[in-house]
């Protein structure tokens, strides 16, 4: 039995960069698909408060979002920040969102279910935000 050692390449930093590279972006474009198909509703919104980035006990990177829709109904959503992006970048969507603002958030609503303390059967519904920006005009 031989060995086919043709296979086997040390690849150079530069190299290693550009697969490194090619692969992050790749996962940019499946995470931006996958976000689109899941964008099945539309809702403006007026925050009630800032925008609170946070993690999950999971580890998750989250933004919880609460304000009123545009018929003054209560509001909750939770964009659910794709790993690779970075605080900063974070931080820089969030910029322009303050109290007040009105954003538009795009997204699918998911039943969630849970037992309280009284051991009875709780639901409610979330809106998971896929894609979140200010109210042009």
């Amino acid at each position: 039995m031989a060995f086919d050692f043709s296979k086997i390449k040390v690849l150079t930093p530069d190299e290693r960069a550009a697969r490194e590279e090619a692969e992050l972006q790749a996962q940019i474009a499946e995470d931006a698909k996958k976000r689109e198909e899941l964008s099945k509703h539309t809702i403006t919104v007026t925050l009630s408060e800032c925008p609170m980035h946070r993690f999950t006990t999971s580890g998750d990177k989250i933004v919880a979002f609460h304000g009123a829709d545009e018929r003054g109904r209560g509001f909750s959503g939770t964009y659910f920040v794709p790993y690779f992006r970075e605080r900063s970048e974070i931080d820089a969507m969030l910029a322009p969102m303050d109290q007040g603002t009105t954003v538009v958030v795009r997204g699918y609503w998911k039943k969630r279910t849970w037992r309280n303390q009284q051991n009875q059967e709780v639901a409610s519904w979330e809106f998971q935000i896929q894609f979140v920006e200010p109210k042009q005009g």
